[in-house]
């Protein structure tokens, strides 16, 4: 028999303590979903979790409180009575089942009134319930809805999303409108709001020289004081954790995880960025963002994040021209394919690449991968992708082509390149200040790197 938790006025839960061995309600994180109401024949009674059992709750005291007994008890039973707004009141031996305002379950009124009123709720429900308030949401607005807080049950049987308040009946019927990029609400009959996943994903590469590991550390830093970024970060990398400690502030320690993908020269290296869709586990995350260790972070990543998770392409940073001499976007692989066809005038940067979610990727980089190693047996020679900048020709030409990018969210937050012939005070603070300049060339970049993290701040 299925059972279901109960839900109060007070925009409590229904729950046993183990310490009173009573029933209680109550609301917060720490509330167990451990009691409930089943049914069979019209025929109601109370139980409690045991272990991966329900057992019935039969006791009864003095004051009218709900507990446990031991075995050969005779049943405490109850009628389930509607009431209006489609909730339900508990009928036993003669009076109705109350949430007092203290936090106790008793069976003691007379009449129903609101504090002898239920909404129950499967345990479908329930698990949507926990699903969606333990997770990040982006509104039909951009407007942002928290994990742990942002929805919640309240009192008179409503709940809220954000700034939306809602009867929780209408939060608990959008269970059946969940899909895999969200779920959709109905409420005042005809309004409609949706919400999709935010659970942003930062990742970076670090490997080879010293001096990489040192402008991680830099970006990094501008990440936490100068991005406010407080979610997960992932770092590509061939060294342990306990080797990568003295270059990940404290404060992001908890955030990190390191993981390792096959490298054998800058081409591998330059590659790893797309092998993010080979890993299922992250998934979850939307969105991700990727950027090169040579990147600093000048303003809150807050607005960037959230225009990215409503995206539905890849975005990159537009740069110099597509087609230029300097072939910096693979203008040879244009030049060899007749039915490429040019998006945009400008080549971008794939040196920070915005990435709606895990589906948006797996579109487009797993053939970004496989072509720059086509590309590169096709050359015969590893170090010929040097001259179309590894996979930054790649990706343009495969991109432009499929028509799959998004140049509108990330160029106007962007520097890129920076000009190093010019005052760091110049650098307008859009967001990221890219100090590109030749792939693994790290030491030419350190010094303008930390002077720039040192002027911000000084100006913070």
């Amino acid at each position: 028999m299925a059972v279901e938790f109960l839900f109060s006025v007070h925009g409590t839960l229904i729950y046993f303590d183990e310490e009173r061995h009573v029933l209680r309600h109550g609301n917060g994180p720490n509330v167990p979903t451990n009691a409930g109401l089943m049914t069979e024949d019209g025929i109601s009674w109370l139980v409690r979790r045991s272990g991966s059992a329900w057992t019935p709750l039969y006791g009864l005291d003095a004051a009218g409180h709900i507990g446990d007994t031991g075995p050969a008890t005779a049943p405490l039973t109850f009628r389930a009575a509607r009431l209006p707004a489609d909730l339900i009141g508990l009928l036993g031996n003669g009076a109705w089942l109350c949430a007092e305002a203290d936090g106790t379950i008793t069976l003691s009124r007379s009449t129903p009134g609101p504090w002898e009123s239920f909404v129950p709720f499967s345990m479908a429900d329930q698990d949507f319930l926990q699903e969606i308030a333990s997770q990040g949401w982006v509104g039909s607005n951009a407007n942002m809805v928290p994990a742990w807080g942002g929805i919640a049950l309240g009192r008179d049987f409503t709940a809220h999303v954000g700034a939306l308040q809602v009867p929780v009946r209408d939060l608990l019927a959008a269970r059946h409108r969940r899909d895999r990029d969200g779920w959709t609400i109905l409420y005042e009959d005809w309004k409609v709001e949706r919400l999709t996943p935010f659970r942003p994903l930062i990742y970076l590469i670090a490997y080879g020289k010293p001096e990489i590991f040192e402008t991680l550390a830099l970006a990094l830093r501008s990440l936490l004081d100068f991005g406010r970024y407080d979610g997960d970060i992932l770092i590509f990398s061939d060294k342990p954790m306990v080797q990568l400690q003295e270059f990940i502030p404290p404060e992001m320690a908890t955030r990190v995880t390191i993981s390792h993908a096959p490298a054998m020269d800058l081409m591998d290296m330059m590659a790893i960025k797309y092998r993010i869709c080979d890993m299922p586990e992250l998934a979850r995350y939307r969105p991700l963002l990727y950027l090169d260790a040579d990147v600093i972070c000048n303003r809150p990543v807050g607005d960037l994040l959230l225009a990215l998770s409503r995206g539905n392409r890849v975005s990159l940073p537009l740069e110099l021209d597509l087609l230029g001499s300097h072939n910096y976007y693979g203008r040879v692989l244009f030049e060899n394919d007749s039915a490429a066809t040019p998006r945009h005038e400008r080549g971008f940067s794939a040196g920070l690449i915005g990435i709606p979610s895990m589906e948006v990727a797996l579109q487009t980089f797993p053939t970004i991968r496989d072509s720059i190693y086509g590309v590169v047996r096709r050359q015969g020679n590893r170090a010929s992708m040097g001259q179309i900048f590894h996979d930054q020709g790649v990706a343009n030409y495969v991109l432009h082509k499929m028509d799959a990018a998004d140049f509108g969210i990330m160029t106007p937050r962007v520097v890129t390149p920076v000009d190093f012939q010019r005052p760091l005070t110049e650098i307008p603070r859009l967001g990221f200040a890219h100090f590109c300049g030749g792939v693994g060339e790290a030491g030419m970049k350190l010094p303008a790197m930390r002077a720039y993290l040192a002027l911000l701040s000084e100006a913070a």
